[in-house]
């Protein structure tokens, strides 16, 4: 992995970061015979906040590639945004746009995608905040919704 961080004039950052990996998996068919597969990614993402809120567009771009099946580009592209109004609060979103092909490439991937074969859209909310008692005994509380 490779990554550079650009800090910007205007106290945001620029982050460019490139992966690959390639390990060997068996040839669907032929029992014992083994191929290489590889996996390039590379993040471009501007991370821009302040005291009440952030934004974060992204470009991913991936490559995977076999030895018997060849190579497969994807895109996808995204901007998670927040708002925090108060200390206790905090409202946020992601929107993506990917073509189909991105999803072998991000099939491991932490956050998850919805997989459709057309280029998709979703948005996730997430509300989340911290409840305290007099006790000090504090309580994290979160709702998400998918659409």
């Amino acid at each position: 992995m490779a990554q550079l961080l650009w800090q910007l004039k205007n106290g945001g950052q620029l982050l460019l970061r490139y992966r690959t990996k390639t390990k060997q998996q068996n040839i669907p068919k032929y029992a014992g015979l083994l191929q290489y597969a590889t996996t390039h990614r590379l993040r471009v993402q501007l991370n821009l906040r302040n005291d009440h809120w952030e934004l974060h567009p992204a470009i991913d771009i991936a490559l995977a590639g076999k030895q018997t099946t060849g190579n497969t580009l994807g895109w996808m592209l995204s901007l998670r945004t927040g708002f925090r109004p108060t200390s206790t609060l905090k409202l946020a979103a992601l929107a993506a746009v990917f073509s189909p092909t991105i999803m072998p490439a991000l099939a491991g991937l932490r956050t998850p995608i919805c997989a459709m074969q057309v280029v998709s859209v979703r948005a996730i909310i997430t509300v989340c905040g911290q409840c305290s008692s007099g006790s000090g005994n504090s309580q994290k509380l979160g709702h998400r919704c998918e659409i």
